[in-house]
């Protein structure tokens, strides 16, 4: 229903509201709802509760449900005790839990100085394995369930004793965790319960991990199939620590549209985990980045990876996943894309990226480029603090060093970038990204450079 139907409707319940007190100022308000349909009812309601302000407080027990519904229907719980709460009061309440479409629960993990990856808090073991089983069970209409920072809510929702006959309708999984019991957390057979959702489209898994910590499963058996309705697969972790099981957990899907790997790692490129596809020709949308301090990879590698997916319409590609080679964007102009990323320190060559969207050799499908490979920041002005920084030393004026200044490279220069939005302007491609802030962030640099001259003088 529209916003402008649900405002109009209000208002005309309002008013009913308010000639029926006239008449009757001892009759309940609940019956001139009970009017209306309740879908109209709870259209009304999801529109006030979608306010900055939404009504907490109770209105009446008739009025309850339509109001309670959207308040659970998006939860976000950061902490064990908010999560054992939640089972309490779906315990008490069974009707609480119908209402929950999104459940998000996010315990902070513990970033400790010198460490490449952070860890887990302490787990109070509150709420109790029954208690979770109990809220499991009572989710029957959850759409989307994701958790973070606990390996024992993460693996309770892979164990089947615990999640057996549950989710009927769950459609998106993620899971965040160090999994320190699985010495290999790619190997497939801890997945084996995700053939019990039967509709899920789309799951996501994360480790942190130090690559390490995990010995690779070397007897892992070929890829079966854990779901014939999982279209999108997005990893991140060492993945290429345990390649192969990586790969089958690629493979245990035959209907992945949409892939993410982002490599943690870099033992070997990342490339090579395409290799698990069982059907490359069905990859529309694909994303591959590593972490900062491993080496580019080949563009042989990067040309060959592409080659793979023939039908893929958007590619996101950052830090050493990418190249300057004129190989690399030829194999680009050969896909029928329609978006393509470079995300951050991605290599990037403006000459070739301007040959493949002008001329009468040019994509003929693209539409966007979103270039995230340089990023600025403005930092604090003379404006905002009245003066220039005055430096350690207080001996000199200069700009604040909270500035983060864009790194342009020899093939991805500012000069470039501007002449190349100019031209792409005519070409029907839409560009955004940080670089584009990025040349905005630097000339006000330039102009705060200016002005501590006009100080200094």
């Amino acid at each position: 229903m529209s916003e402008y139907k649900v405002c109009l409707l209000f208002k005309i319940l309002s008013s009913l509201l308010f000639f029926a007190h006239l008449e009757s100022p001892v009759r309940s308000r609940q019956n001139y709802f009970s009017l209306l349909p309740p879908d109209v009812v709870q259209d009304i309601f999801d529109s006030v509760q979608a306010e900055e302000k939404p009504i907490l407080d109770p209105l009446s027990k008739h009025l309850l449900p339509f109001q309670q519904k959207p308040l659970f229907h998006h939860l976000v719980l950061d902490s064990y005790e908010d999560l054992e709460v939640l089972c309490d009061l779906t315990r008490r309440r069974s009707t609480v839990a119908t209402y929950i479409d999104h459940l998000h629960i996010n315990i902070n993990f513990t970033f400790v100085p010198h460490q490449g990856v952070p860890t887990e808090s302490n787990d109070p073991l509150v709420p109790s394995s029954d208690q979770l089983q109990d809220l499991f069970h009572a989710l029957a209409d959850i759409t989307t369930l994701s958790t973070s920072g606990s390996y024992r809510l993460a693996t309770s929702i892979l164990t089947q004793e615990m999640t057996s006959n549950c989710f009927p309708r769950l459609v998106k999984l993620s899971l965040t965790s160090s999994f320190p019991q699985f010495e290999d957390p790619f190997d497939p057979a801890h997945y084996t319960i995700l053939s019990s959702f039967m509709k899920l489209e789309a799951f996501l898994l994360s480790v942190y991990r130090d690559p390490s910590t995990i010995h690779p499963n070397l007897q892992t058996s070929p890829p079966v199939p854990l779901t014939t309705q999982l279209e999108s697969l997005r990893l991140v972790g060492p993945l290429t620590s345990s390649a192969s099981s990586t790969k089958h957990l690629i493979g245990s899907s035959t209907s992945i549209t949409s892939l993410i790997l982002i490599d943690t790692c870099g033992k070997s490129p990342v490339t090579e985990l395409l290799e698990g596809l069982q059907h490359s020709d069905k990859l529309l949308e694909l994303e591959l980045n590593r972490s900062p301090g491993y080496g580019p990879i080949s563009t042989s590698s990067l040309v060959e990876a592409l080659s793979r997916c023939p039908n893929l319409e958007s590619i996101t590609l950052g830090g050493s996943c990418s190249s300057t080679s004129p190989s690399f964007y030829s194999a680009l102009l050969a896909l029928p894309l329609k978006t393509l990323t470079f995300g951050y320190k991605a290599q990037v060559s403006l000459d070739q990226l301007t040959e493949l969207v002008i001329g009468s050799n040019k994509h003929r499908t693209l539409r966007s480029i979103t270039l995230d490979n340089v990023i600025g920041v403005i930092g604090t002005t003379i404006e905002d603090a009245g003066e220039p920084y005055a430096g350690p030393d207080e001996d000199t004026w200069d700009v604040y060093p909270d500035w983060r200044l864009p790194e342009w490279t020899d093939t991805f220069t500012r000069r470039g970038l501007v002449e190349f939005l100019r031209i792409v302007e005519f070409e029907g491609v839409e560009v955004d990204g940080t670089a584009l802030e990025a040349v905005r962030v630097e000339r006000a640099y330039e102009k705060e450079l200016e002005k501590v001259e006009d100080w200094s003088e």
